[in-house]
């Protein structure tokens, strides 16, 4: 399996399980045994000598407590067992609006990004410029740049639609601001992240660091 790039450990009481990930079931003592597992496509872990569990949409720290029990008091009562997760699925997510490439389905990680996802579509509408080269009469070339939209996009309000129905509204340019990860969040399976052009408008010039 490919190593997936992380910009931080994974926290157990924030990992949502899913199908796809790995995990491995470790117990020493009297013994040791390796008892690797794969969350299959229904979402069910079915761990050898122990039994099924439905642990996807639950927290990695959830299913640890659970498995780790069962193991303990049904199967391997008086050893030492720890679970771990070994490796991370990969996963299809949606983004729909403002973005360079178009909408569409991307394949993703549990660690990828609101602003991942939008720089794999291509990026901010707004953000891109081209150019391009027309002759005059005189034989001359001259080259342009140009602008695809002159619409600015919504990078203080990116939506992102859950799968249960929930949405949450994205504030991408504090993030780029502070530096706040709290502002650009993990993007879950099957989210739809919307980036739309902007209603409104605000001016302010004066005794500010940046006006604008």
């Amino acid at each position: 399996r490919l190593r997936i790039a992380q910009d931080r450990q994974v926290d157990a009481r924030e990992y949502i399980v899913g199908p796809g990930d790995v995990m491995q079931l470790y117990i020493w003592g009297e013994f040791d045994q390796d008892i690797p597992f794969e969350v299959n496509p229904e979402g069910l872990a079915l761990v050898p000598t122990i039994g099924a569990f439905d642990v996807a949409g639950r927290t990695l720290a959830e299913v640890k407590a659970e498995i780790v029990a069962a193991a303990e008091n049904d199967k391997y009562p008086g050893v030492d067992i720890t679970l771990s997760l070994q490796s991370m699925r990969f996963f299809s997510a949606y983004i729909t609006g403002a973005v360079l490439k178009g909408e569409g389905a991307y394949i993703i990680t549990p660690v990828t990004r609101v602003s991942d996802l939008i720089e794999m579509a291509g990026g901010f509408l707004d953000d891109f410029q081209g150019t391009e080269t027309d002759e005059t009469d005189d034989g001359q070339k001259v080259t342009r740049l140009f602008d695809l939209t002159s619409q600015p996009t919504a990078r203080r309000s990116v939506v992102v639609h859950h799968v249960d129905g929930t949405m949450a509204e994205i504030d991408l340019a504090m993030f780029a601001a502070t530096g706040d990860i709290r502002n650009n969040p993990y993007v879950s399976m099957g989210d739809v992240v919307h980036v739309d052009f902007r209603k409104q408008q605000m001016f302010v010039y004066g005794a500010v660091n940046k006006e604008g």
